[in-house]
């Protein structure tokens, strides 16, 4: 598909291939295993951020679209050329081994919901009357506790899996629809808010959590619920996505481009998906470091250091995507951020040996795909973060480092629910303070 990239000079062109040569690998991969697998996902990011936005914005500049098609070669390269775990008898331990202590992780559950209702609620109201820019210059003036906002995002996109996996694990009657119903509020906030990305690292961790899809052995009626899921969800998407900007009050986001029944098939199914101008980004990001020097280090790396509060570090640096854009445009608002995909800030960082960096990528995808269908067979905690790792990597191809520093907010809340599932159970509680008392 490299190849096919270099030999094309329009970029429609490389876009249409892109589209049904990854469709049908897809389609293929899907029907040869009966199974989701997160390179299924990777493929599928990449469709829907990337390939949408070469058939959106048709560049005339085609050297982002040929890099970042060989990065992406790259990772698939990598990922079938490594060798997978092998896979370890996975122990289904009794439900009622689960949750023993339903009292304290029941307490648990309720904390962190209101935390993450009362935090929101009011920027989601906000932003879905005013739009998503009116309420980030809310936000912007909170820049001061930009980490601890990060930390409290990441609770809403596991709340609703921690939801699942307890009324799952609680063997009782419609235990789907009632974790359906005590996730709905937060699903609504994350509607609300508009940036559907967050909206489906929530709902598909919760759907693989409460099994309303599995990944293994699945029969044409789950398929069918896949496709009906992915359609309801492509509409929701696209609703956020004319409301996010203007909110209901205003006038409708319209795109500069024009989309219509004469547009190629390609082209009008591509609108429904998530252009996000990364295509024009690393254009002018290899514009920018052919005259300037690389980061060496500083944009991949901030990864490392996003945590520190700018109360104690004033000139902590930003992201690429907040200073680069301010090289070429003006007068963008204080919230603007722009995507540079997945292989963006290693390419800010390095140059064309970036594209070594991939290749860890394809990698780790195996690796995290072995632990994923492992965990997802059992009953134990870890089925909760490998459900989260399915919208991480398709949230890694458009922002390595932003879906990375959710994914630690993630785990900070995950290995607090852990502590509290695995504390002793109120049944031996309470024998334990009658032994005391004798």
């Amino acid at each position: 598909m490299t190849f096919l990239a270099l030999f094309f000079e329009d970029a429609v062109k490389v876009g249409t291939i892109e589209l049904y040569l990854y469709a049908f690998l897809i389609l293929y991969d899907v029907y040869e295993t009966r199974g989701i697998r997160l390179l299924q996902v990777w493929i599928l990011s990449f469709i829907y951020v990337i390939v949408s936005d070469i058939l959106i914005n048709h560049p005339t500049e085609l050297w982002s679209t040929r890099y970042l098609v060989t990065a992406n070669n790259f990772v698939l390269l990598s990922y079938m050329l490594t060798k997978p775990r092998k896979e370890r008898e996975v122990e289904k331990f009794a439900t009622e081994n689960v949750i023993r202590n339903r009292k304290s992780v029941r307490l648990f559950i309720i904390i962190a919901y209101a935390i993450y209702i009362l935090s929101f609620i009011g920027e989601a109201i906000r932003a879905f009357n005013f739009g998503r820019a009116d309420s980030w210059k809310e936000q912007g003036s909170l820049s001061q506790t930009e980490f601890l906002t990060t930390i409290l995002s990441s609770l809403g996109l596991i709340l609703p899996s921690i939801i699942a996996f307890y009324y799952k694990n609680l063997n009782v009657e419609s235990a789907k629809l009632k974790s359906f119903l005590v996730s709905l509020p937060v699903f609504l906030i994350l509607i609300m808010l508009g940036s559907r990305f967050p909206l489906l690292f929530s709902a598909v961790g919760y759907m693989l959590c409460a099994e309303v899809i599995t990944l293994n052995g699945m029969t044409r009626r789950q398929m069918w619920t896949v496709a009906i899921i992915a359609f309801l969800v492509m509409q929701v998407s696209s609703f956020m996505k004319t409301n996010r900007v203007a909110g209901r009050n205003d006038n409708p986001f319209q795109s500069e481009q024009l989309i219509n029944e004469d547009s190629p098939f390609a082209v009008r199914l591509a609108d429904h998906m998530s252009s996000e101008g990364i295509i024009d980004m690393m254009n002018k990001s290899h514009e920018y470091f052919q005259n300037n020097e690389y980061t060496y280090g500083a944009s991949a790396g901030f990864i490392f250091y996003f945590w520190v509060p700018r109360m104690f570090w004033p000139d902590k640096p930003t992201q690429l995507g907040y200073w680069l854009p301010r090289k070429f445009l003006h007068n963008l608002s204080i919230w603007h951020s722009a995507s540079f995909g997945f292989p963006g800030e290693f390419y800010a960082d390095f140059g064309l040996f970036s594209l070594l960096f991939t290749v860890l990528f394809g990698f780790m995808l195996k690796r995290l795909e072995g632990f994923a269908s492992e965990s997802l067979q059992s009953n134990r905690p870890q089925r909760i973060m490998a459900g989260m790792l399915f919208p991480f990597v398709f949230f890694f191809v458009r922002s390595p480092i932003t879906a990375t520093t959710i994914l630690i907010g993630i785990l900070i809340f995950y290995y607090v629910f852990k502590a509290v599932l695995k504390q002793r159970g109120d049944d031996e509680l309470e024998q334990l303070s009658e032994l005391e008392l004798q």
